[in-house]
C-alpha cells in the first residue's frame, strides 16, 4: 500500500472478494450468483504492518461472508426489481438501469479483485499430463489490477491481470513471499526487462 497512494490520499485501498452464493444457501442454479466483500484499510490512518493489516482482513472477512450479512446485502439488492417501475419496464431499459448502476457504484468501490478458485483435483489418469492450471480475473479500466488464485497438488498458482505494463504490485507481493520463506517461481508475458 506504501508504494500506491500519496500520503494524502483519502481513499481506502479496497479489494473486492466474491462469495459464492450457491454453495452458502444451497441454490440450485447455474447462473453467477455470487455478493462481494469489499475489504478494506485507509492508509492515512495509520503506518500498518503486515500483521496488521492481516488481522483487519481475517476480521472483515469473517463479517462480509457471514451469511445473515449476506442475506441482508442480497435483499437489499434485490428490492428495486420489486418495485413496479422496474418490474413492468422492458427488458432493454431494466439492462440500462443496470448498466448505469454499475458503472457509477461498481468499480469505483474498489481498488481490485481477488478470487480464490479453490483446489482443482483431475482423475489420476490425467493427472500426470496436467503441470499446473491458472485462474485469471480481467483487469478493466476502473479495477486496472486483479488477482486470481487456483491450487492443483501442492502449487498454490498466484495469477495478476492487469491494463498495464506496471508490474510494481506484483513484484513487491511476489518479493515479500520470497523474504517469508516461499518458494516462488514467476512466469510473466512481460519483457523481462521490465519486469
Amino acid at each position: 500500500y506504501q508504494d500506491m497512494l500519496p500520503n494524502k490520499s483519502k481513499k481506502p485501498i479496497k479489494i473486492s472478494v466474491p462469495v459464492e452464493l450457491r454453495r452458502m444457501f444451497g441454490l440450485q442454479t447455474v447462473r453467477n450468483c455470487a455478493l462481494y466483500a469489499n475489504i478494506g484499510i485507509y492508509p492515512q490512518k495509520k503506518d500498518y504492518t503486515f500483521d496488521d493489516i492481516l488481522a483487519e482482513t481475517v476480521i472483515k472477512l469473517k463479517e462480509g461472508f457471514d451469511k445473515e450479512t449476506l442475506r441482508r446485502i442480497a435483499s437489499t439488492n434485490t428490492a428495486d426489481a420489486n418495485l413496479a417501475g422496474f418490474r413492468y419496464s422492458p427488458v432493454f431499459m431494466k439492462n440500462l438501469y443496470l448498466r448505469i448502476g454499475f458503472l457509477m457504484y461498481g468499480p469505483r468501490l474498489v481498488t481490485t479483485s481477488f478470487s480464490n478458485f479453490g483446489i482443482v483435483t483431475v482423475p489420476q489418469a490425467v493427472k500426470e499430463h496436467v503441470d499446473h492450471f491458472e485462474f485469471m480475473i480481467g483487469s478493466t479500466k476502473k479495477c486496472a489490477l486483479n488477482c486470481g488464485t487456483v491450487t492443483f497438488g501442492n502449487v498454490l498458482n498466484v495469477t495478476f491481470a492487469a491494463v498495464s505494463d506496471a508490474t510494481n504490485v506484483q513484484r513487491l507481493f511476489f518479493t515479500f513471499l520470497s523474504e517469508q520463506g516461499v518458494p516462488v517461481r514467476i512466469q510473466s508475458n512481460i519483457e523481462t526487462e521490465k519486469l
